[in-house]
């Protein structure tokens, strides 16, 4: 069997002659990346621009473009959306206030966590448990449960009212996606 043949011509470095032409061949490669790379990142904020304008113009987050000119991409479909990202940033102790102990202990997760295991187990050991006290060894972590909010809000125990002014939204800068599906593929 033949070995296989590459169409790459692969270049030795023999001296430093031949290491300085391939190092200023790279580093000339380096600048042209670069450069195409700047230019395609101002071309890409001026398109997301003039989308982002007009989706906001027409009310939507999403266009099917069909049948290009371009015959590149064989009269396809391109498909542009309009992407924001929201995290819901909850404020725990309105959330406690406003939803009550019983909703509250439902919508919550608590992770206790002991930071001084030897300080309790010799006060433990002491048997004259204080409430207090034994909450001063502990770490007690609370994170709010969406789903089940979701869940409480869909059966009717929550409502919008009740978790008014409990969470802030952060929104994340917009950006747009674009997926290109030839004609004729499903």
């Amino acid at each position: 069997m033949a070995p296989k043949k590459t169409d790459k011509k692969r270049t030795r470095i023999t001296n430093d002659h031949s290491a300085g032409i391939v190092a200023f061949e790279m580093y000339r490669k380096i600048k042209e990346f670069q450069h195409a790379k700047d230019s395609f990142e101002k071309n890409k904020k001026r398109v997301n621009d003039l989308f982002e304008e007009y989706f906001q113009a027409c009310g939507t987050k999403k266009m099917v473009f069909v049948n290009s000119d371009d015959d590149s991409l064989q009269g396809g479909t391109v498909t542009v959306v309009r992407v924001q990202n929201v995290k819901v940033l909850w404020d725990i102790d309105k959330l406690r206030t406003q939803l009550g102990r019983k909703l509250f202990g439902k919508v919550v997760q608590k992770q206790y966590q002991i930071i001084d295991m030897q300080g309790l187990i010799e006060y433990l050991k002491s048997c004259g448990v204080d409430p207090n006290k034994f909450k001063s060894y502990i770490n007690v972590s609370v994170s709010v449960d969406e789903s089940e909010i979701d869940r409480l809000s869909e059966v009717g125990e929550i409502t919008k009212k009740d978790i008014q002014g409990c969470y802030k939204l952060d929104k994340a800068k917009p950006y747009f996606k674009y997926t290109y599906k030839a004609s004729g593929d499903e």
